[in-house]
This record gives structure tokens, sequence and C-alpha cells, in this order.
């Protein structure tokens, strides 16, 4: 049987470009002379715009009069977006190294160029002698600062002094 220049052709089907799926993904910003944050998953697929990621860890650098106080924000879930400096993390935790400060969240939504994460709970504020919780928020990265959006249900209890 012959072929015939006539025959309907079938395209190819088409693949985007720069596709991937990276185990172990990290990415990293620096400004001036050191880190202004860097991003790891376990799991990445996307391409070199955005990505699903899983198992994601930013920990945020925060320059100005805030300077070394890093932050870790971590969350099983999340879409990043690389070329924006933002991400949408799900089930997230964020952990403020030097003053003890854990806050919990359902949704989270990071923006590395305002140095902001905005909350949609139910969120969970834990500090020395502080528990609060409330509907949403916003930590402001640079300045160490949280705004919650209430009603806010909280206890206070002074530490004791040492």
């Amino acid at each position: 049987m012959g072929c015939s220049d006539d025959a309907p052709f079938a395209p190819a089907t088409a693949t985007p470009g720069k596709q991937f799926i990276f185990q172990g993904v990290r990415v990293e910003e620096r400004r001036g002379n050191g880190l202004a944050w860097e991003a790891t998953a376990a799991r990445a697929d996307g391409d070199v715009a955005n990505a699903d990621a899983t198992g994601v860890k930013i920990r945020h650098f925060p320059e100005g009069a805030k300077a070394g106080r890093v932050v870790d924000i971590t969350a099983p879930r999340g879409q990043l977006a690389f070329d924006e400096q933002k991400a949408v993390l799900e089930d997230v935790r964020i952990v403020s190294q030097s003053d003890a400060a854990v806050v919990t969240s359902s949704v989270a939504h990071y923006d590395g160029k305002a140095e902001k994460v905005a909350l949609d709970g139910p969120l969970a504020l834990t500090a020395p002698g502080l528990t609060a919780t409330a509907p949403r928020g916003e930590v402001f990265l640079k300045d160490g600062r949280m705004d919650i959006e209430g009603p806010v249900v909280g206890r206070y209890d002074r530490p004791p002094k040492p």
C-alpha cells in the first residue's frame, strides 16, 4: 500500500516551552552583600515563571532596622511565581527566629518585593506569653510587625521576670 501526498497530516502534540519537574529545588535572591531570601521545595513542576510545589520553605532575611531577623515560612504545598517573587501557600507556618513568634494560617500570599505575607485564616499567633486567633492578618517582614484583623480572640500572660 502506498502513501498519498494528499493524506491528512496529524500535527505533533504541542509541548509547552521550558516545562520541568524537579526534585529538590533551591532559588535565591541576593541584594548587595547578602541574601534577601531563599526558597526550597521538595518537588516543583511548571516552567521558569510558575510552578506548583510541595515541601516549600522560604527563608527571608530582612534589611534595614530589623536586619538579622530571619523569618522561616513553610508549607506542605504552594504555587510559586518566580518572576513576580510571589507565592500562594497552603497550611502555612511562619516562625520568627529572633522572638520565638509563630503564626499559622490556612492560606498565605507571600510577596517578596513588598516583604509582606497576607494571611487568610483562620490564623493562630503564639509568642512568649501570648496566644491569639483571628480571621486574617498581615506579616510585614521588613520591620517585624504583624497586623491582625478581628475579631481577635486571645490571651496575654506576662512572662515571669528572670
